[in-house]
């Protein structure tokens, strides 16, 4: 089986700075050409990926690399997975969510396991490598557990952790919540079903503020329209990176019945479906300017469940794939769907 390939996370070049490392010689020791940073469209195989993994941890001090990427992911302007996650109604959906597209952009994938009382979360490898490092298992680990509390500003308990190999990080996770870590076959955590389902706290404008400035604008223009169409829009911009993009949510998210809603668009001639499109488009074209952004993590942030459905999308409204925008972009061409995007 061809060994799998993963978008080249863009934002390690700010990481690189802000740490104050220069790239070139990590690069140098995992074998990967460092001009890699450049492109936006690049991809490493699984073995590349924990190998420029590896280079960058041996520049950290035992049990710090984790603790620190999620540091600067805390502070970080935008996070496409931390969004999506934000958007679900709650930490259960949340896992959810990012599992259908962890695997997508990495070689770390996610299991989740339902029990009556508890929810088990297992970080697992592909195929194509034996193993995943600690620190890479714990920094997922970490991102939940910093996920959860953004999401309902509650410390998450855990009730165990498990992992293949004990190390400083995974030791220091197990104290900050009183727990032993156990060392077995599995990597993998468990919560309370009651803590995993708690609603998530709707996101208020400060945390757009933080995340998506421009959204929260649209957002606020949008819901201060008199038409139904507009509201669902703006109830489609707030839910759509959950994956959650069907008729029934958003009547539920205004507070209506999928009938009525139905009612209302009839009778401004909008169906559901053309304001959905409508929104994913226009979301398109915001994201597909940002370079930091994969296409990938675009796809998640449209609520698309597979990232074919993007590029089918940008065919389909733009008449080029999304390689060909941001080229034209670059280029300094001004695609003909840029005046429309911007038009309000």
């Amino acid at each position: 089986m061809a060994d799998k390939r993963f978008p080249l996370d863009t934002k390690l070049r700010r990481i690189f700075s802000r740490l104050g490392i220069d790239p070139e010689p990590v690069f140098a020791r995992a074998g990967v050409d460092v001009a890699l940073l450049n492109n936006p469209d690049a991809r490493l195989n699984s073995h590349q990926y924990l190998a420029l993994w590896s280079a960058l941890e041996a520049h950290f001090e035992p049990g710090d690399l984790a603790r620190t990427l999620v540091q600067l992911c805390n502070s970080d302007d935008f996070s496409a997975p931390m969004m999506a996650g934000l958007c679900c109604s709650d930490l259960l959906s949340a896992i959810r969510r990012l599992q259908r597209f962890k695997g997508l952009l990495g070689p770390q994938q996610l299991k989740v396991t339902e029990a009556d009382d508890r929810v088990r979360v297992e970080v697992v490898s592909d195929m194509a490598v034996p193993s995943l490092p600690v620190s890479m298992i714990v920094t997922e680990w970490y991102l939940i557990l910093n996920l959860a509390y953004m999401a309902t500003k509650v410390e998450l308990p855990v009730l165990s952790l498990c992992l293949h190999e004990v190390t400083d990080d995974a030791l220091a996770l197990a104290r900050q919540h009183g727990i032993e870590l156990q060392q077995g076959d599995s990597n993998a955590i468990e919560f309370s079903r009651e803590d995993c389902l708690r609603p998530f706290l709707p996101l208020n404008d400060g945390m757009w503020q933080f995340f998506e400035p421009t959204l929260l604008r649209l957002i606020r223009k949008l819901h201060a329209q008199p038409d139904t169409a507009s509201e669902v829009k703006a109830t489609l911009v707030e839910s759509l990176p959950s994956g959650l993009a069907d008729k029934e949510h958003v009547a539920q998210r205004m507070g209506i019945s999928p009938r009525t809603l139905q009612k209302r668009l009839c009778s401004e001639k909008k169906p559901f479906q053309t304001v959905l499109a409508e929104a994913r488009k226009e979301l398109a074209c915001h994201y597909l300017r940002q370079c930091h952004l994969t296409h990938m993590e675009i796809s998640l942030l449209l609520g698309f469940d597979e990232v074919t459905s993007f590029y089918r999308g940008c065919q389909r409204w733009f008449g080029l794939t999304p390689e060909a925008i941001r080229k034209n972009e670059q280029a300094g061409i001004e695609p003909a769907w840029e005046q429309e995007c911007n038009q309000g």
